[in-house]
């Protein structure tokens, strides 16, 4: 599924809007396929942790909504504590994100992964230049944990597997509940996760039209839907959901399989 955000983040960086085929065919027959893989080490180093961080710090900031008299939490209990374990995971994957997007949108300034890195550690602001974008980072991961964790919780609820006999249909019931979550929270994000691209990337940002410089979400968010269109603003939506509203699924379905799993012991 790499190869779609490598499209996805070429949308989101350029304020022109071109149909997902034409990027694609314009790629591989310009720069090869091996574009489509450049910077796959970031994510791939990211991956771990950051999951690690988004599903333990849920479980630990939805002890703070739970009411201790009922044993219980509110739908708004479920959304704050996804919201801030996505706060969280934010600081942790923002450098990973930083080498991701210039690796994807920068063929000739970056040969690797690990020579991007070496770029930005020797630059003038190295903690600065790994953490660029982390205002729109928080806001995106913020607002998709929140819409996701929320999300299942509520349509748990609403239908809850006391009905379902096998583990295949509970299996489908969680992957389609999470699939649904993720596709939903992807469609509530993406105008920060383009903003986010956008602050990452200066090469890209000095060639778009007017020099403005991304510096602030909401002021950023504002001059896409004014000076560009509002749909600017969810570029790569449709490259997103075909890759986080099946990983949403999946998510969940792994995270009930471990917990189950160390529940046993």
């Amino acid at each position: 599924m790499y190869p779609t955000d490598v499209m996805k983040t070429r949308a989101q960086v350029v304020s022109k809007r071109t149909p997902i085929v034409e990027t694609f065919v314009n790629i591989l027959r310009t720069e090869g396929l091996g574009t489509f893989y450049r910077g796959i080490t970031s994510p791939i180093v990211a991956e771990a942790p950051k999951r690690a961080v988004k599903f333990s710090c849920n479980e630990r900031y939805k002890s703070l909504f739970v009411n201790p008299t009922t044993n219980t939490m509110s739908n708004f209990g479920a959304v704050a504590a996804g919201s801030l374990a996505g706060v969280t995971e934010a600081f942790v994957n923002c450098p990973f994100e930083v080498i991701k997007v210039r690796m994807q949108t920068d063929a000739v300034a970056y040969a690797t992964t690990f020579r991007c890195l070496t770029q930005i550690l020797r630059s003038d602001k190295p903690l600065a230049n790994l953490y660029k974008g982390i205002e729109s980072h928080v806001w995106r991961n913020a607002t998709w944990n929140g819409a996701y964790f929320g999300l299942i919780g509520t349509l748990r609820n609403l239908y809850p597997t006391t009905n379902l006999v096998t583990d295949n249909q509970k299996t489908l019931h969680t992957l389609a509940i999470g699939t649904f979550a993720g596709g939903f929270a992807s469609c509530l994000s993406t105008p920060f996760d383009v903003v986010k691209s956008r602050m990452q990337q200066q090469q890209q940002l000095r060639q778009l039209s007017g020099g403005f410089h991304y510096r602030y979400t909401i002021p950023s968010l504002v001059h896409i839907a004014m000076h560009e269109s509002p749909a600017n603003l969810y570029k790569g939506l449709y490259l997103r959901l075909l890759r986080l509203a099946p990983g949403g699924g999946v998510m969940v379905l792994v995270f009930d399989r471990i917990t189950e799993f160390l529940q046993d012991f």
